[in-house]
């Protein structure tokens, strides 16, 4: 009698005579070969991909392209509407049912996807196509189909979303476009910031020059006022020093009209003596009139 070991991740279905016997993930029993029949359904994660061609809402064609994960989460529901049953000895499924089972799933998640593509227009789905992943899972979780075959889709990746050669064409060339440009605008940019930060030099620099005109201005009045005050002082000065020597002056006019001639004459020769005047001429007549001479007192009177 041979024996059966169900592999881990896979819920066996074992039936004797068309009834139930057996069941569990990763059973084992003895059966025989005659009358049994004996069913797995994988309980692991299983991935498919899919790739279909659209039209946008702007009647643009483009190419999608993604895949899905999805598991079987209810196997008795599972096992009765595929045929899961498997060669005891390779232990291999005997029909088909699991590879129409992932087209129907890419039927399903193609449909999803293609009214999320229609919606949009041709450049919403080449910029945001991983957005829309999340609308597709919802869609394909309400088939009903997929609830009655126990299985339950996980996720749903939209790896990319492309147009035909040509358009792609024009869009890279219409991108190029737009990069030039902003590479123009951020050269002029950069050239009106230069522009812009040697004005702002200038005008610093202006700026210094009228502050150090103004400040020579400032000292040149200065300057000047204190030439005026200098002079004011220096005149102030000659002023009362010529005072001082006009009353000097004076002075000694008044002392000299208090001597008589005999003492100025006096006085007279002996300064030049000093000077050191070696010889001196005095005629009849300047000695007859300092002899005659009055005094100033005298003279004072007589008049």
């Amino acid at each position: 009698m041979p024996y059966f070991q169900g592999p881990t991740t896979g819920y066996v279905f074992h039936y004797v005579g068309g009834k139930l016997r057996h069941e569990g993930p990763g059973a084992t029993f003895w059966y025989m070969r005659f009358n049994s029949t004996i069913a797995v359904v994988p309980t692991n994660l299983q991935d498919a991909s899919f790739v279909f061609h659209d039209v946008s809402s702007d009647q643009q064609t483009v190419t999608c392209q993604g895949q899905f994960s999805y598991r079987f989460a209810q196997p008795a529901q599972a096992v009765k509407t595929l045929n899961l049953t498997v060669n005891p000895n390779t232990g291999a499924h005997v029909a088909t049912d699991m590879d129409k089972l992932s087209q129907r799933l890419g039927n399903a998640v193609r449909l999803a996807a293609s009214a999320e593509i229609q919606k949009r227009n041709l450049a919403t789905n080449l910029r945001d196509f991983s957005e829309f992943s999340q609308q597709i899972l919802e869609r394909v979780k309400q088939d009903p189909a997929l609830t009655e075959s126990g299985i339950e889709v996980l996720t749903v990746s939209v790896l990319s979303v492309q147009p035909i050669p040509e358009v792609a064409k024009a869009l890279e060339a219409e991108f190029r476009e737009g990069l030039l440009r902003k590479a123009d605008e951020a050269i002029y940019a950069r050239r009106a910031a230069s522009v812009d930060e040697e004005r702002k030099i200038k005008e610093k620099e202006l700026a210094t020059e009228l502050a150090i005109a103004e400040g020579k201005k400032k000292l040149i009045e200065q300057e000047g006022q204190n030439a005026i005050s200098q002079a004011e002082a220096r005149g102030k000065a000659l002023e009362i020093e010529s005072q001082y020597k006009n009353d000097q002056l004076k002075a000694e006019l008044d002392l000299w009209n208090t001597m008589d001639a005999a003492h100025i004459a006096a006085l007279g020769f002996r300064m030049l003596g000093a000077k050191g005047a070696n010889n001196l001429t005095i005629t009849s007549e300047v000695l007859s009139a300092l002899l005659t001479a009055k005094p100033p007192a005298e003279t004072d009177a007589e008049v």
